[in-house]
């Protein structure tokens, strides 16, 4: 049998590789896909709702030959990005909601001097107000419009490890494509909870030519901030059978776990990015099924619910809130005991 040669060798060994499924938890995949996205300085405060994170950064961005501080304060973090991101680095920065409340002033000087970062934020509840839940008592500060941009900052919203890793992987690139901190909100279920991820390469969409003339052409630099902004106004996961008569809207973690009951009369829709808000793919998707009952399902709190509603004026979400913590295990039931309380 005749020798395989080195350069096919290596080719198959890519391969698999980046195929390859490996079982990882939240915490490991936000670490190790920053890692493979080029982010080499990790600067973050003590916390015990996101100590893992700091564990494995810890660990981790020591042995890829980065470096991670502790600070002592959320705005001292983001304050040793922001010199980070100034002398050429790719910062990361982890916190919690509470923290991420704490950081808006050192956040407005970032964006104003266009420093690139991406900011992890454990959407875990405001101050006082903390829970193992994804929750939304703070939406208002990430649709705020930012000095320099005018404009609020991308914020990503995964739903799956899978996405984490691909939502991670494209926050990196759009902080540099777009010049500015990039927020990625993370789910607190995620964070402990382990499944298989594909450990794809991340790639940057970025236009070379483009980047070239921005000094010089103040114009060309508002239009690929227009182009970048159109892009991401886009994401919005859809599993939808031929005729729902039952359309979820739900984020983060469970929106993945209803997606994956396949019950063949129901349909969700998971947005992947809280601002842009992909309101026009939205509007796109329930112009389809206009017979469709969509209901905007949240646990315990309505925040979410009322921003949405803001969106689609001329339209009407039916809420659906649950009274107990989600679980995968027995959700249906929970759903459809929600269901006939409604009608």
């Amino acid at each position: 049998m005749a020798s395989i040669p080195l350069a096919t060798q290596g080719k198959i060994q890519n391969m698999i590789v980046k195929n390859h499924l490996r079982p990882m938890a939240g915490y490991q995949v936000v670490i190790e896909a920053a890692l493979k996205a080029g982010a080499r300085s990790y600067f973050a405060s003590p916390s015990p709702y996101h100590a893992l994170l700091l564990n494995e950064g810890a660990h981790r961005f020591q042995e890829n030959h980065g470096s991670f501080i502790q600070a002592e304060s959320p705005a001292a973090a983001l304050s040793m990005a922001y010199g980070a991101a100034s002398v050429g680095a790719l910062p990361l920065v982890t916190c919690n909601e509470q923290d991420f409340l704490s950081m808006q002033e050192v956040l407005s000087y970032a964006c104003l001097n266009q420093k690139a970062m991406v900011i992890v934020v454990l959407a875990n509840g405001a101050p006082g107000q903390q829970s193992n839940q994804l929750s939304f008592q703070s939406l208002r500060y990430f649709f705020s419009p930012m000095m320099g941009t005018g404009q609020p900052l991308l914020t990503l919203l995964p739903s799956s490890h899978q996405e984490l890793w691909n939502l991670t992987g494209r926050a990196f690139s759009r902080s540099l494509e777009r010049s500015q901190p990039v927020l990625l909100l993370m789910d607190p279920l995620l964070l402990q909870a382990v499944s298989e991820v594909r450990m794809t390469s991340h790639t940057s969409t970025f236009r070379q030519h483009k980047l070239n003339t921005l000094e010089n052409n103040e114009r060309l630099a508002l239009d690929l901030e227009q182009e970048l902004w159109d892009q991401d106004s886009n994401h919005l996961l859809s599993d939808l059978p031929e005729s729902p008569k039952i359309l979820w809207l739900a984020a983060g973690l469970l929106g993945h776990w209803i997606q994956n009951l396949k019950e063949p009369d129901w349909g969700t829709l998971i947005p992947q990015s809280l601002s842009p808000f992909p309101s026009k793919e939205l509007r796109r998707q329930l112009r389809e099924y206009p017979e469709a009952e969509v209901f905007l399902v949240e646990y315990k709190d309505t925040a979410w619910y009322r921003q949405v509603q803001s969106f689609f004026t001329d339209l009407k979400f039916r809420q659906l809130s649950l009274p107990s913590p989600p679980e995968s295990v027995g959700l249906k039931t929970q759903l459809k005991k929600a269901l006939e309380q409604t009608n």
